[in-house]
């Protein structure tokens, strides 16, 4: 039996009520089948899994896997219909998958270390823009089955009026993030099937180059993927301004467009961290941020 955290645990009940229950109890039933069905041992379950549960084995037919099983949430699904719809050339091999158990068996990257490993600010940016090329280059398709920005906007924007929102006035920020979609959406530029989270744990080494995984899949204009790396560069105490003057450079859009996808990113992201329970000085850090967002817009 594979043991899950129970940290872990608490949040997938938080996340998905009885559904994630129901699914801790079928997990080892899971893990058996495909056990049995690939041969594999030496399984354990990945340090720091955030949603999916996430394990690594050796396979007699692949050698060393991961085996990612998948949440109730549709993301998870939306994720192995993107691996399997696009041939990415950066994004890690997907041996295997069964859209009902929600199961993908993943070719593990080595030696694997991530994004976050390299010194320079601008290796970083010439990896990460490198491999947004790549993914809008091949992204152009099926553009109808997956959602939209627009769509998570105003989903969260029904989900925070379903909630005590005094607090923290999320329905002002997420109003505020649909009217620059608006102005983003006016603006008619091409559409991809973006990751939509190409941020640095999601960038690991390979022995032959740089590889993507966990893509998410949400259609939007180019700028929105590169939100997230963004972001983690904020975390790393690099100037936002800075790091956003230099991507927009090497895409070829002007900052305040990417200002406005930034905003956008954060707004959609709040309601997710309000609901799975994420400290309040985190959420207030997020709205803070938001703040700073539109005043560099304003300007």
């Amino acid at each position: 039996m594979v043991e899950l955290t129970e940290e872990y645990k608490e949040k997938i009940a938080k996340m998905y009520g009885e559904k994630g229950k129901n699914w801790f109890e079928n997990i080892d039933k899971i893990i058996k089948k495909y056990e049995d069905l690939f041969n594999l041992t030496n399984i354990k379950v990945l340090e720091n899994i955030s949603i999916n549960a996430v394990l690594s084995a050796k396979s007699d037919q692949y050698g060393d896997v991961i085996i990612k099983i998948g949440t109730p949430g549709k993301t998870s699904m939306d994720e192995i219909r993107y691996m399997n719809m696009f041939k990415i050339k950066n994004m890690v091999k997907c041996y295997y998958y069964n859209l009902e158990d929600r199961v993908m068996i993943l070719e593990k990257v080595l030696p694997g270390y991530t994004l976050e490993k390299i010194s320079n600010t601008d290796e970083r940016i010439e990896v990460f823009v490198n491999l947004l090329n790549d993914i809008c280059s091949k992204t152009t398709n099926y553009l109808e089955k997956f959602p939209t920005y627009e769509d998570k906007i105003k989903e969260k924007i029904i989900e925070v009026q379903k909630i005590d929102d005094t607090k923290y006035n999320i329905i002002g920020i997420m109003n505020t993030a649909l009217k620059l979609y608006e102005e983003i959406k006016n603006m008619n530029l091409p559409k991809y099937v973006l990751h939509e989270d190409l941020q640095h744990r999601n960038i690991l080494k390979s022995e032959d180059g740089w590889k993507i995984i966990d893509p998410h899949g949400v259609v939007g204009e180019k700028v929105f993927e590169t939100c997230q790396f963004i972001r983690e560069e904020i975390y790393k105490e690099e100037k936002m301004n800075i790091i956003i003057n230099k991507i927009a450079e090497k895409i070829e859009v002007e900052p305040e467009l990417i200002y406005k996808a930034l905003y956008i990113n954060v707004a959609v992201k709040l309601m997710f961290y309000i609901r799975s329970g994420y400290a309040e000085e985190y959420i207030l850090d997020n709205i803070n941020l938001c703040n700073e967002i539109l005043e560099c817009i304003k300007k």
